[in-house]
């Protein structure tokens, strides 16, 4: 994660991380996401990523750090206008989607 980019990076070994062997598997501009719809039932979270497919990720113990990193990114790439909108779904962990506008958020 950067201020413009948020990467997914193939689950290589450390040695392969230390030795920069890794592989960059998708890498999603910040200013293209326009929502993000949180599992209120397990820590998934999905990316909604404008003219791109969304992109799903899983990190229970890292999530809350990881949104309030691309909060930050998107207000520091963002117009003062343009809101970074959250979905909250009740739905199993397999179906996270979004359905409600349920909030939008503007951090300073």
């Amino acid at each position: 994660m950067t201020t413009k980019a948020i990467y997914n990076i193939s689950n290589q070994s450390l040695i392969s991380w230390i030795s920069n062997t890794y592989s960059i598997k998708r890498r999603i501009d910040i200013r293209k996401v326009y929502a993000i719809t949180l599992s209120e039932m397990s820590g998934e979270f999905v990316f909604h990523v404008k003219d791109e497919y969304d992109y799903r990720y899983s990190s229970p113990e890292r999530r809350d750090r990881i949104l309030q990193m691309v909060c930050r990114a998107f207000y520091l790439n963002m117009p003062p206008d343009q809101q970074l909108k959250f979905y909250f779904s009740v739905r199993d962990q397999k179906s996270v989607t979004s359905d409600n506008d349920n909030t939008a958020c503007r951090i300073k």
